[in-house]
């Protein structure tokens, strides 16, 4: 069965010299709109034309006609040796040509049994991450070992399954299992297991996250380590045994090139780099409790070898059978290990039973992966997938992605993320950011003081959207090192940097911690921005606690992990996150929240409730990309309306831009932040509907455009008005070329425009292409999510290329904002249980804490 093809949507490079008969694969595949519909879905094929059957595309985003805007490619595929594979799209053949469905899932009230064509995997319902194959390892559930209490075994809360297919063959089945860790009826701990099963070979991709949901009580708004509610560990394992006494285990370790029979432990106590005791790994006490460089490998008590960075794999093998047990990332999650004794073998999901006790903090979870295989291992090269950016570049599924052509010094600059000594990978090595709780992290050395001489501590936390950046660098360039970086960055900040819990203030809970504090350390707050052995007074408003707030809020970059990757925690993340910055802004629908909206009402962040608009700044962009961003997922219209009801209550057509005070740079800045977002949502409603509350956002951008063209300058050219006049202004100016570069096919004063454009982005190159600066975090992740102001233009021409007769209804956004239905809605929906919780939730001193410190 074969068809024709056009152009190839990515590449996969087979750089080994020995043909691989199933390759795993998963990535998502943008669409551009209007092509694939559930009635017609699309297919991956060769260039022969020859549909890869072994791969299923399932939606998992839809343009708003209903067709696939993103489908997720799962499965395996055939890879000749020393070939590059190209692969495309093509169309499901007529169903009279499709073979009928054939079960493969079996299920009773006891167990959920999946058959592959090697082997039979049954789930035992009773038990957490219990299942079995055929005679050989069985997974005998999860334990947590706390410091103040006896193991905890994981209960079982549900079970799903759901299967994708290619022409009604099966692909892929996924297992989805959740429990909980108890102590005295209380959940302390919730667990996750998800196990995608490969139906043509019987191999198994599992990712286990573990989350401590309980709230901090941050004192002061300070975040530091040795919180009441935090969960002490000496270890979370995953057990399994071998189900035949005759099946030999053994361990091979990569780095050393050593294979063990028999019993062992292989124990990663630290990175194994230079500065492997980094200050960035303190304890509560602000004390280091690593113990040695790199791993070790015991049997019967003696250290039998030891290394660096250990990267093990564990076979076990009987007479008929052979299953490979990968644990990705191994040595970079420290502490961690993995044992066998008489046919027991446990892996470590967080923390070592060989190492001081760990820290999850409240609100904070970890995810780990483990692959089992039904080969031995393949020792080879990695296969690498590469996209063809121009197929990117013409879906339009990604927001502003540029053209590959569109290099230019800012691109150029940006490289320094990947190559020489101010790299990325360079940077986490300086302060050793690695270790469960640190890797994938971005370290933030501009904030290293001038006069400082040690190891300066300081974490990035995903501000300005660095996921984004680096998923979209990859795109364009081809260069597998971008995608490292955001594929740990976006696992980092699923887990760590986003607060997962929903009993915290509102405010707080669910939402992203901003980096750490400006100009200090992080010491022992980690990723939570605020620590009480910070200095006070470190600079003009300085804080010095606080939580979660709109301000930093950034959801692009998790949307496309998600989309590309599959992961489940960033698409969770997204979400949890798109909530929260809800509440920030609309509040909670208690009582105490409306009267708390009415004592902040002045405050220059947060939406007035009495006149119901918003701050023009950052923290509502935020809000609105968070919006769009679910309305993309999910397709939902409430989230578009109130993308648009946001903007209509910021901008107008019609506003005094004079007493909008933007010439006062260090207060007003962010405005372009936001008309950035309502060039995104232009782009949106354009392909949604046209009516008048489109017309009203162009007339709104146009109209601050005109301003700008008269009377905006480069932030530098007046440094006497700032209070850092550091390169960072020139790399934020950037924004105010991509706002001209979208509003300018709608101007009257398009030349204008252009000659200001020009003008600005070579002064903008010259400085940041001059400066040491440019090779920091702040300004690499700034010129990512800034430097593609081409990218607008090019989308701002076919929004207009497009526009059709303006429908004349008028908008729901244009309703009048009136303080008594909120008021109104506030007591219908008064409920005493409810009120009494968000209370609690807002004083931490009336929370019980778990005593497991």
């Amino acid at each position: 069965m074969s068809q024709e093809v056009s152009h190839a949507v990515f590449h996969i490079h087979n750089n080994n010299e020995l043909h691989i008969e199933a390759h795993p694969i998963k990535v998502g595949i943008p669409l551009p709109p209007g092509k694939y519909h559930p009635n017609s879905p699309p297919l991956l094929v060769r260039s022969s034309g020859e549909i890869v059957s072994t791969v299923s595309l399932t939606a998992s985003s839809f343009w708003p006609d209903n067709s696939y805007r993103w489908v997720m490619a799962e499965g395996t595929i055939a890879l000749p040796a020393n070939t590059n594979t190209a692969l495309f799209i093509g169309r499901t053949p007529p169903p009279e040509t499709i073979t009928q469905r054939k079960a493969h899932v079996s299920e009773t009230s006891g167990e959920l049994t999946i058959r592959t064509s090697c082997n039979t995997v049954t789930f035992a319902k009773t038990g957490f991450a219990t299942f079995g194959f055929d005679n050989l390892i069985r997974s005998q559930g999860v334990c947590l070992n706390l410091t103040k209490s006896d193991t905890l075994i994981a209960e079982p809360t549900s079970i799903a399954h759901h299967t994708r297919y290619c022409l009604n063959k099966p692909i892929v089945t996924t297992v989805t299992q959740t429990g909980r860790f108890v102590v005295n009826q209380e959940t302390v701990a919730n667990v996750e297991l998800e196990s995608s099963i490969v139906i043509a070979t019987g191999d198994i991709q599992h990712r286990i996250t573990l989350t401590n949901p309980k709230p901090a009580i941050h004192p002061n708004g300070q975040w530091d380590l040795g919180d009441p509610n935090s969960l002490q560990l000496t270890g979370c394992y995953w057990n399994f045994g071998c189900d035949n006494d005759n099946s030999d285990v053994a361990l091979h370790e990569t780095t050393t090139d050593k294979c063990l029979s028999g019993n062992f432990s292989l124990h990663q106590e630290s990175s194994g780099n230079k500065n492997w005791n980094s200050p960035v790994h303190v304890d509560k006490n602000n004390s280091l409790p690593l113990q040695y460089q790199g791993f070790r490998c015991t049997q019967d008590h003696s250290v039998v070898f030891e290394g660096k960075q250990a990267t093990p794999h564990i076979e076990v093998k009987n007479s008929n059978h052979v299953l490979c047990l990968h644990l990705p990332a191994f040595w970079q999650n420290f502490p961690t290990d993995v044992q066998h004794a008489n046919g027991n073998i446990t892996i470590s999901v967080l923390g070592s039973s060989f190492s001081q006790p760990i820290e999850l903090q409240p609100g904070e979870q970890k995810t780990r992966f483990l692959t089992l295989n039904n080969t031995a291992a393949n020792t080879g090269q990695a296969p690498e997938l590469t996209f063809n950016a121009h197929w990117v570049y013409a879906t339009g599924a990604i927001p502003f992605f540029s053209k590959p052509e569109d290099s230019d010094v800012f691109q150029q600059l940006i490289q320094h993320g990947v190559e020489g000594a101010h790299s990325f990978f360079e940077k986490r090595e300086k302060i050793d950011e690695f270790g469960w709780r640190h890797f994938g992290e971005l370290y933030a050395d501009h904030e290293i003081p001038a006069e400082f001489d040690g190891t300066f501590i300081s974490h990035y936390n995903n501000q300005y959207d660095p996921i984004f950046g680096m998923l979209c660098q990859w795109l364009i360039t081809g260069n597998q090192k971008w995608f490292t970086l955001a594929d740990d960055l976006a696992k980092h900040v699923a887990d760590i940097d986003v607060y997962h819990t929903s009993d915290d203030k509102p405010e707080y809970a669910g939402g992203l911690f901003w980096h750490t504090d400006h100009y200090v350390q992080a010491y022992t707050a980690t990723h939570r921005t605020y620590s009480k052995l910070q200095p006070t007074d470190v600079y003009e408003d300085h804080a010095g606690g606080g939580g979660p707030g709109g301000q930093h809020c950034y959801t692009n970059g998790l949307l496309l992990h998600y989309l590309i990757t599959g992961h489940g925690p960033s698409k969770e993340a997204l979400l949890t996150i798109c909530d929260w910055i809800t509440r920030v802004y609309e509040g909670d629908n208690t009582l105490v929240g409306f009267l708390l909206s009415l004592k902040n009402r002045n405050r220059i962040d947060l939406k007035n409730i009495i006149s119901g608009k918003y701050p023009l700044d950052r923290g509502t962009a935020n809000y609105i990309h968070a919006r769009l961003d679910r309305y993309v997922l999910t397709q939902h219209s409430q989230d578009l309306a109130q993308a648009e009801h946001i903007l209509f209550n910021t901008v107008s057509p019609h506003d005094n831009i004079a007493q909008r005070d933007l010439k006062n740079v260090e207060n007003t800045w962010f405005y372009t932040v936001l008309l950035q977002a309502l060039c995104r949502y232009i782009m949106v409603k354009q392909s949604v509907k046209q009516d008048e509350m489109l017309k009203y956002a162009i007339d709104a951008l146009t109209h601050y455009a005109t301003w700008m063209i008269k009377n905006e300058d480069l932030s530098l050219n007046n440094p006497e008005i700032l209070e850092f006049p550091n390169e960072t202004w020139s790399a934020q100016d950037l924004r105010k070329l991509c706002v001209l570069s979208f509003a300018k096919p709608f101007m009257k004063e398009e030349a204008l425009a252009e000659k200001k454009i020009a003008s600005m982005a070579a002064d903008i190159a010259t400085r940041l292409e001059s400066s040491e600066e440019s090779s920091t975090t702040r300004l690499l992740c700034l010129m990512m999510q800034n430097a593609n102001y081409l990218a607008y233009e090019h989308r701002a021409r076919i929004v207009k290329a497009n526009l059709g007769i303006v429908q004349k209804d008028k908008p729901d956004s244009a309703a009048t904002f009136r303080l008594a239905d909120t008021a109104k809605r506030t007591f219908s929906q008064f409920n005493l249980h409810r009120e009494l919780t968000q209370f609690k939730r807002r004083f931490p001193a009336k929370r019980k804490t778990n005593g497991l410190v």
